[in-house]
């Protein structure tokens, strides 16, 4: 008997299980007819996704602006030093 048997003898009474796919937040199944972009199982695992989209475009924004303005910065240093 091995270590995994009593964990799927419950499925075993089950002739199959019907087409479905995992919400990418909570991990629910979701059935898998409907919209091909249907990937959350409700409004709020969707909208938590959203925020944390938003928030890593405001990180890599402000990260590219910084590093931008510091080059500038060492483009004005090398300039007025070299006079």
């Amino acid at each position: 008997m091995s270590k995994f048997s009593s964990k799927y003898n419950q499925y075993k009474d089950l002739e199959s299980v019907f087409p479905h796919k995992h919400c990418s937040v909570c991990k629910k199944m979701i059935p898998e007819e409907g919209n091909e972009f249907d990937e959350y199982c409700s409004m709020e695992c969707s909208g938590q996704i959203q925020g944390q989209k938003k928030s890593k475009r405001k990180r890599t924004i402000i990260m590219v602006g910084s590093y931008a303005i510091m080059i500038i910065v060492f483009i004005i240093i090398a300039i007025t030093s070299s006079k």
